[in-house]
């Protein structure tokens, strides 16, 4: 896949005469010097990072940030619609519906309970700490 740069209609403008074969051959020569073992490319960004592991194939995220929201804030409704299962497969809803609901026992689709992304996200929230347990601004402790 290919992203467009940003600055693509100035690049455009430079009337770029190079026959379309010796255009490819500057592709196929940059991607046959390519690290692939150390590197990887975002298609996001359009640019090359240090890969983490080697893989083939590295995905940054899981890509749910929606359970991530339902877990953290404990919307038991939204938890139900994102881990039913589809249809066809006859298993189980997690968590069941006859049970009371327990955070503990909700599992993503790769078995991860919400305390994993707790502590994933620990770095991108504020505070992961219940709002009870944060002293209210302006306050004073009497002791």
């Amino acid at each position: 896949m290919f992203i467009v740069p940003q600055h693509s209609a100035s690049v455009a403008a430079t009337k770029n005469t190079d026959p379309l074969e010796k255009l490819l051959r500057g592709i196929f020569e940059y991607f046959d010097n390519f690290n692939f073992r150390e590197r990887g490319m975002s298609i996001v960004t359009g640019r090359n990072f240090v890969k983490p592991a080697h893989c083939a194939l590295y995905i940054q995220g899981d890509g749910m940030p929606l359970l991530h929201w339902a877990v953290l804030h404990g919307h038991t409704a939204a938890l139900r619609h994102i881990l039913k299962p589809p249809q066809a497969t006859h298993t189980p809803p997690h968590p069941p519906r006859n049970t009371r609901f327990c955070v503990d026992e909700v599992r993503d689709p790769w078995r991860r309970t919400p305390l994993h992304y707790a502590l994933g996200l620990q770095g991108e929230l504020p505070s992961l700490q219940p709002s009870w347990t944060q002293a209210a601004p302006n306050t004073r402790s009497i002791g």
